[in-house]
C-alpha cells in the first residue's frame, strides 16, 4: 500500500466474516489514498464495520490532513482483533476504536462527523439481511446531524458517507445494495456512483 512513512500494514485475521480482509476494503484504502481530496481537511472519519481495521488504517496512514479517524463494530470479537491490528502498526495514537450497534441509538461521540465509510458492510440478498436498513437510518441520521468542516475559499462542505460494496449474485434488484441505495433515497439522501479504475488495488501483494 502506497502510504506516508510506512508501505506495508500488518493484519491479524481469521476466516470469521467480521475478521477477515475482504477485497473491498483493500480497493477503498487504496482509492482515497489515490484520491485524498475525497476527504476534507481535517475531517472527522468514521468506518463503520470495521472489521480488521484494513481501511481505516490505510486512511490513518495514507491520507494526509485527516483530523480524526474511529474505527467501529458491532462484534466484540472483532474490536479484540481490531484493536490488535491498530498496535500492531504504531497507530494507536491515530485511530480510536469503538464498539458501534447499527440498530442503537447514536452516541453522542457520533456528533459533528464529517464522512463515514465502509467497505462490503452490506452484502447478500434481502432474505439473509436486513443489516441494510439499520445502517441506511443510522447514515441518514448521522448526515442530517454534520456540519461540515469550513474549508478555506470554499464555504461549508456537507457531510457525507462513502462505501465500496459488492454485489454477491447475479440479481442486482434483489441484493442488499440495492435496497440500501433504495432506502437511502427513501430517507431524501442523494447517491452517486463512481467508477474505480481497473487496478487500483495495489494492496494485495504487499500485505
Amino acid at each position: 500500500m502506497a502510504g506516508q512513512g510506512k508501505d506495508v500494514l500488518h493484519v491479524w485475521e481469521k476466516w470469521k466474516e467480521e475478521e477477515h480482509v475482504w477485497p473491498a476494503s483493500r480497493i477503498f484504502a487504496d482509492y482515497l489514498i489515490s484520491h485524498p481530496t475525497s476527504l476534507p481537511n481535517n475531517a472527522k472519519v468514521v468506518e463503520v464495520g470495521a472489521g480488521t481495521g484494513v481501511l481505516s488504517m490505510g486512511i490513518a496512514m495514507g491520507v494526509g490532513g485527516v483530523g480524526s479517524v474511529t474505527a467501529t463494530d458491532g462484534s466484540r470479537d472483532a474490536l479484540k482483533n481490531l484493536r490488535k491490528n491498530v498496535v500492531q502498526n504504531g497507530l494507536s495514537s491515530k485511530i480510536d476504536v469503538k464498539h458501534l450497534e447499527w440498530r442503537d441509538d447514536l452516541p453522542s461521540w457520533m456528533g459533528g462527523v464529517d464522512v463515514i465509510v465502509g467497505s462490503d458492510v452490506v452484502y447478500g440478498d434481502t432474505t439473509h439481511s436486513t443489516s441494510y436498513f439499520f445502517l441506511s437510518r443510522m447514515v441518514a441520521e448521522v448526515l442530517g446531524r454534520g456540519q461540515g468542516k469550513q474549508e478555506e475559499g470554499m464555504g461549508m462542505s456537507a457531510a457525507k458517507a462513502m462505501f465500496m460494496l459488492q454485489v454477491r449474485g447475479k440479481d442486482y434488484e434483489a441484493s442488499s445494495v440495492n435496497k440500501f441505495v433504495e432506502d437511502l433515497e427513501r430517507r431524501g439522501l442523494h447517491v452517486e456512483f463512481l467508477e474505480i479504475p481497473e487496478g487500483v488495488d495495489n494492496m494485495q501483494e504487499k500485505m
